[in-house]
């Protein structure tokens, strides 16, 4: 679905640190024209215009350094206050935005980081056009995502309608941990 929603993707760089696991998912999305596996973070992150995380670490991985100007990182792993995926360098180079500053205050990568940076907006707040979203191109945006399903649902629907007027080339994803199938809804 996701390939199948963005045609203008050239490429999809998948990273684990179990290259079984990348190659699950890779066989997962088939079209292995445009998906390939990287075997280390910085040769999933290079030149990428976004990058989701989405693992269950505790220590934080993703660093300044891995990120590209003008790229968007939606780290989703974060669902616990124990859980980290960035390095403070990075969120404190980015414009954060949080689904909730409320539960990101609580857990996610704010979380670790509350004190020290400035208040994120809330995605909704910027769907709103209360908060303003990028304001430059070269700006780095994290979108700290702590699980409100819904928000997240709309949000990537908002999204995928904005990007049909920007082409995204490149984009990384990065997990770490068991892949698992949705459960049912029933």
């Amino acid at each position: 679905v996701l390939l199948a929603a963005m045609p203008g993707l050239r490429e999809l760089r998948l990273h684990d640190q179990d290259t079984k696991r990348a190659a699950g998912l890779a066989r997962t999305l088939g079209d292995s024209n445009r998906v390939r596996i990287a075997n280390d973070l910085r040769g999933a992150t290079a030149g990428a215009q976004a990058i989701v995380c989405c693992t269950s670490t505790r220590r934080p991985y993703l660093q300044r350094a891995h990120v590209e100007p003008g790229c968007t990182v939606a780290a989703v792993g974060a669902d616990h206050p124990r859980k980290r995926e960035l390095h403070a360098d990075l969120l404190m180079a980015a414009t954060l935005v949080v689904d909730s500053r409320a539960q990101a205050r609580a857990m996610g990568e704010w979380h670790h980081a509350a004190e020290e940076g400035p208040r994120p907006a809330e995605i909704g707040e910027i769907l709103r056009g209360e908060r303003r979203g990028r304001r430059r191109p070269d700006e780095i945006i994290v979108f700290d995502s702590t699980g409100f399903g819904l928000q997240d649902a709309c949000a990537a629907e908002r999204v995928l309608a904005r990007l049909s007027g920007r082409t995204l080339r490149h984009v990384a994803f990065a997990s770490s941990g068991r892949m698992r199938r949705p459960r049912s809804a029933s």
